[in-house]
């Protein structure tokens, strides 16, 4: 039962994200193009919690079919600091936790791919 009510909110939410939520999202991108304000992308990433933070931060996304996904946290200068999942996942809703301890203060990104699609938030380390 649990599973089904799962499968109707992302059907549900599919027909509804869009990349317009600019306060969120810093860029939808898919195929090298960004996606204009109102396209209907298949993967969803929120803001991180806490942000900013000092140490542990945790990323959600959801993705609405299965597809290889890619979580990624970057540098302001799209430097990898460190890859946070790289597998194939069916459609579901997804936490995943970065612990910034080995990196200084500052400014980086989240940068998830999925389906063709990459989103990307920015996050804030406080030390």
């Amino acid at each position: 039962m649990r599973r089904l009510f799962a499968i109707i909110i992302a059907v549900l939410a599919l027909a509804d994200i869009s990349c317009s939520d600019k306060s969120r999202l810093l860029s939808a991108v898919q195929n090298g193009k960004e996606l204009p304000n109102g396209s209907t992308v298949p993967v969803f990433m929120t803001q991180n919690y806490p942000n900013p933070f000092t140490r542990i931060t945790s990323i959600p996304f959801d993705v609405f079919y299965k597809t290889n996904m890619k979580l990624q946290v970057k540098t302001e200068d799209w430097v990898d600091i460190k890859t946070l999942v790289d597998t194939v996942e069916p459609y579901g809703v997804y936490r995943v936790s970065w612990d910034a301890q080995d990196v200084p203060s500052g400014e980086y990104l989240a940068v998830l791919t999925a389906g063709g699609v990459t989103e990307t938030i920015r996050m804030r380390v406080i030390k």
